[in-house]
């Protein structure tokens, strides 16, 4: 989240107004693209070249059930990811009157988007408006997570542990050296790979979603904790 803001403060430099916009666009859609190709280099390594191969060999229960397998976990993965990218933050209608001493009276007050802040919001500069229960800004979805989509965020990161557990597992104990899919091995390396990294995420919004924290509320209780809360908010503060 940090870092966003430090990549956002970069751009205000070098960029303005439309041109601003423009290239916050760029850098939402870069990540999706990416995602999507690695999503279709998967399905034709996995599916075309190595379980078709399968087919060919005569091992038809082994490829209907790493079809189905693949097929299901698949779909709730790319289902789940963008839901997460396509369901964008309410914008909140500005307020034409603020009452005199309203502002400094109450600290819920966002002088950007002059309004109210609902509880638990946080105003995000990157999308521009305050974002209801916002837990953080995600550059892979280009979006941010809060009460409008935490929801298909959570399943993503479930389904996508399920889904590149299932890719990597299967290859291990499936594949032979015989096969036709020469980029195999590097396809189990990435499933087990992000498998770890996107479990690591998961099992801290695990504890997140039990304890009804979220990412913003738990770095600041961490960093009061060890004794860094003021330095915590002065960046979060440029941030936002």
């Amino acid at each position: 989240e940090i870092e966003m803001g430090a990549l956002l403060r970069t751009l205000q430099r070098c960029f303005s107004g439309k041109w601003l916009h423009y290239v916050k666009i760029i850098f939402n859609v870069i990540p999706v693209i990416a995602i999507s190709l690695l999503a279709i280099w998967t399905y034709y390594v996995y599916v075309v070249q190595w379980v078709f191969y399968l087919l060919k060999d005569k091992r038809g229960r082994e490829s209907t059930v790493l079809l189905i397998g693949f097929h299901w976990f698949g779909l709730l993965a790319v289902w789940s990811f963008y839901a997460a990218v396509a369901n964008r933050p309410p914008s909140v209608a500005k307020r034409t009157l603020v009452l005199e001493g309203e502002a400094g009276d109450d600290d819920r007050y966002c002088a950007k988007c002059e309004a109210m802040k609902l509880p638990r919001a946080h105003h995000c500069s990157w999308c521009e408006r305050c974002v209801p229960k916002m837990d953080h800004h995600c550059p892979w979805i280009g979006n941010c997570v809060g009460e409008h989509n935490y929801k298909y965020f959570y399943l993503m990161l479930t389904y996508t542990v399920i889904f590149c557990l299932f890719i990597g597992l299967s290859i291990l104990f499936v594949s032979d050296d015989n096969s036709d899919a020469p980029h195999l091995p590097a396809l189990m390396a990435i499933g087990l790979a992000m498998s770890f990294s996107v479990g690591i995420l998961w099992t801290l919004h695990t504890y997140l979603l039990f304890t009804n924290k979220t990412t913003v509320e738990w770095g600041v209780k961490i960093a009061s904790c060890s004794g860094v809360r003021i330095q915590l908010e002065i960046q979060l503060e440029n941030l936002t």
